[in-house]
């Protein structure tokens, strides 16, 4: 028997594929209701304002693609630091959309489109990664549902960079069937697709190389057990060119950051940092309060996770009961259910990551001798591997429950058919939350008016998402900025103009570089009370102060 189970006979037909196409964008729409309805003017966010900084990075790549490509890292925020863009987890890989279109309007429809592009093709990827290894339709169908709606998702939604995960499942079917076939054509596609994904960001880009190391190492013990039969050498050059550019592309876009350790120390996460975001085993057990079936339910459980947002590992009781089924499913080889099974509870127990003491010691050894691994800020995460395999041996579980079908006649087959229509429908549901939806504020007259190098006040982690969100508008040079690290310079920076407008922090700003400064006042606690004392001490200071709409503008230089 195939080792990796029965290979799809044929090119699956036209007709499948415009219907899974379809499909699984009505399933992407229908999940994030309402958003087709405010794709020009509302983002999907849980509150954080990542989708602020995600939809202005794309705008900068495709910014600097077109006016500095050599310059793409030192980008229009943090300044004057260099190299910037680095503080991010850059993900450049949907950056040629921001060639289309530009200022905040066009950024909002861009995000929402790779929003609901991320959930469609993560459907599709495992769907055809499914069938690839056997499963019929309808199992291809529940591991689709499987992986793009599994519920531990719905915490990651403003994380469009976790969310973009379909690249992972797609790679894997191109290569399984580019091999089987022995088509270099569609191998060297895997491979194109594999750097496509890791393009996106290192937070799934390092797990997903992992992935693929541990998937060769497992195919060249196989070849050398098998006795070494002989491979088609357009295979073979396919393989080559694949790796050559998969692994040159993941080492530019790691030199950066590499480089960055040596810069700034803070840069290298810490093991408190990633025990903080670390669950322990009760992160299984509790949904994203968001989470329409279960978030209610689990809420005892999530209440005593430290940061449920990154916490939350619920993989649903649909999914439990159809990867225990798919686990004992003779329609795949017993070799490759054991693979899955093996890489479910690997990848599972590595999500744990510092939570518990058996994960510690082990995640611990890969913090310390792995190369990437202790750029993971987030352990959890990880659960985008062990999603990959529940979601095909969820659908092995119910193509074998479909099967069974065989066993019954007359009226109790349509009942059995409709049961299990319905058990995907619920295996479905279980994934499905409320996202709410944001629509971004509009970009005030002031910054239009102000001179560049700006500072926007007040400044922290979620007011610099919107300031950064602002600048895609003609992207002036701003003193703000928002990433990954928790950088010194930042927090020194935030602490030093607390008190504008006063003494130090005018003389600190002019030495800086920095011209205009903005205080919105729609963003102050209480805007009449710092008005009051505001005015007085720029007068005091001589600063030119002018106010602009709900803003005030401070002219920090002679000219």
């Amino acid at each position: 028997m195939e080792p990796l189970g029965r290979p799809q006979e044929g090119a699956i037909a036209r007709t499948e594929l415009a219907l899974l196409a379809v499909g699984a964008l009505v399933l992407s729409l229908v999940a994030s209701w309402p958003l087709i309805l405010h794709l020009g003017d509302s983002l999907p966010d849980l509150g954080f304002g990542d989708p602020y900084l995600f939809s202005w990075q794309m705008a900068w790549d495709a910014h600097a693609l077109v006016t500095a490509p050599l310059e793409i890292l030192d980008t229009n925020t943090f300044w004057p630091l260099s190299g910037d863009l680095v503080f991010q987890d850059a993900f450049h890989g949907f950056s040629p959309l921001a060639l289309i279109g530009e200022g905040t309007a066009a950024a909002v429809i861009r995000y929402n489109f790779v929003y609901l592009f991320a959930g469609t093709l993560a459907f599709i990827g495992a769907y055809l990664l499914a069938r690839e290894i056997g499963l019929g339709p309808i199992g291809a169908v529940a591991a689709g549902i499987a992986f793009a709606y599994a519920p531990w998702r719905i915490d990651q939604h403003t994380h469009i960079h976790v969310i973009s995960s379909g690249g992972v499942p797609l790679t894997l079917f191109l290569l399984l069937r580019g091999y089987r076939a022995r088509r270099a054509g569609l191998v060297l596609a895997g491979w194109v697709v594999a750097t496509w994904q890791m393009s996106l960001g290192f937070t799934l880009g390092i797990q997903f190389a992992y992935l693929l190391l541990a998937i060769g190492i497992v195919c060249i013990v196989w070849w050398l057990k098998a006795g070494r039969p002989q491979v088609a050498a357009p295979l073979i050059r396919a393989t080559a060119v694949g790796i050559v550019l998969f692994a040159g592309w993941t080492i530019w876009q790691a030199l950066p950051y590499l480089q960055l350790q040596d810069r700034l120390p803070e840069a290298r996460r810490t093991t408190e940092e990633l025990g903080f975001y670390s669950p322990g085993l009760g992160g299984f057990g509790a949904a994203s309060e968001n989470n329409l079936l279960w978030g209610e339910v689990t809420e005892p459980v999530r209440e005593k996770l430290r940061w449920p947002t990154e916490q939350t590992l619920f993989p649903g009781v649909a999914t439990i009961v159809l990867v225990a089924l798919g686990a004992r499913f003779a329609g795949l080889p017993k070799r490759l259910r054991s693979l899955l099974v093996g890489s479910l509870l690997v990848t599972g127990f590595l999500a744990l990551g510092f939570g518990t003491s058996a994960s510690t010691a082990v995640y611990e050894v890969l913090y310390e001798i792995a190369p990437g691994w202790d750029a993971i800020r987030t352990p959890g995460r990880l659960m985008t591997l062990a999603t990959v395999a529940s979601s095909l041996l969820a659908g092995a579980g119910l193509q074998r429950l479909w099967d069974a079908r065989g066993g019954h006649s007359g009226r109790s087959r349509p009942l059995a058919t409709g049961a299990l229509i319905a058990l995907t429908a619920v295996l479905w549901f279980e994934g499905l939350g409320t996202t709410p939806l944001s629509t971004p504020p509009p970009v005030p007259e002031a910054q239009q008016l102000a001179r560049p190098p700006i500072l926007h006040l007040p400044t922290n982690g979620i007011h610099d998402r919107v300031y950064t969100f602002w600048s895609t508008e003609g992207f002036p040079e701003i003193v703000n900025g928002v990433g990954v690290l928790d950088l010194r310079h930042t927090r020194e920076l935030r602490a030093s103009v607390r008190g504008f407008p006063d003494g130090s922090s005018v003389a600190m700003l002019r030495e800086l570089g920095a011209r205009t400064v903005i205080v919105h006042l729609d963003r102050l606690e209480d805007p009449d009370a710092w008005l009051q004392a505001a005015t007085e001490r720029a007068r005091d200071l001589g600063l030119d102060e002018r106010i602009v709409g709900r803003s005030i503008v401070y002219e920090l230089d002679d000219n």
